[in-house]
């Protein structure tokens, strides 16, 4: 019996330490995600420099959490979502509307995918 509460105890731990995680992620990207949003709002409204204040504060967040994140994530991921915010630093150079708004579009979903990867389930856990 005393096996089963053993078995018991370290299941909700997992299951503490998964929607911790999955809190943690949610408060990392979220700032991200509105930061990009914003960005491209302003773009489709002409102003550039707002969205390169938001893509630039984008990224200065990204920048701070991402030695934590490759502790639960993996690196290829990270790494993607870097070269995609520094890839859209290149484009607010050019003012590039299309291109800006598609890579901004594709580093939210990388930021999506990310989140719903560590969502609470029986995959995450076992």
């Amino acid at each position: 019996m005393r096996q089963l509460w053993v078995a018991a105890a370290i299941l909700l731990v997992m299951v503490g330490l998964l929607s911790w995680n999955m809190f943690w992620l949610q408060g990392v990207t979220d700032p991200i995600r509105e930061d990009l949003a914003q960005g491209a709002a302003a773009v489709q409204a002409g102003d550039w420099d707002q969205a390169a204040q938001r893509t630039s504060q984008a990224q200065q967040r990204w920048r701070q959490e991402q030695a934590r994140l490759r502790l639960v994530q993996v690196h290829g991921e990270i790494d993607e979502v870097s070269a995609l915010l520094g890839e859209l630093e290149g484009i607010l150079a050019q003012r590039e509307t299309g291109e800006y708004l598609a890579v901004n579009r594709r580093a939210a979903e990388k930021l999506e995918s990310i989140q719903r990867s560590e969502k609470l389930s029986l995959e995450n856990l076992f």
